[in-house]
């Protein structure tokens, strides 16, 4: 995943304990730790225990605007590269659509 970083935005990510939503880039290898990762967005106030994911999404397509009243672009992401570096970290229950993939963490 470190050699997509910032090359992968727009991944929106949920955790347990907050309804709200949390938009990031892919994490580096740094940010990857046992139980946790590393701040893996702004406002999520630090690490993130695993067990607290509820998932992440990876959309097929990013969009977004490069400056104010800019025109959306829409940047297509090579989600089966960040598929193949997520199986050397393990195992992760993952969902694939026309949308993009989810991968579960914790599930009630």
């Amino acid at each position: 995943m470190a050699e997509h970083g910032s090359d992968f935005s727009g991944i929106e990510y949920r955790f347990t304990d907050t309804d709200n939503v949390f938009y990031g880039h892919a994490p580096s290898v740094q940010q990857l730790w046992e139980t946790a990762i590393d701040d893996p967005v702004e406002g999520a106030g630090g690490p993130v225990e695993y067990k607290h994911i509820e998932f992440i999404l990876i959309p097929n397509v990013y969009s977004y605007r490069a400056y104010k009243n800019a025109p959306l672009t829409e940047r297509p992401l090579n989600v089966q590269a960040f598929l193949e570096a997520l199986e050397k970290v393990g195992s992760f229950p993952i969902a694939q659509d026309e949308n993009g993939v989810v991968i579960h963490g914790y599930k009630t």
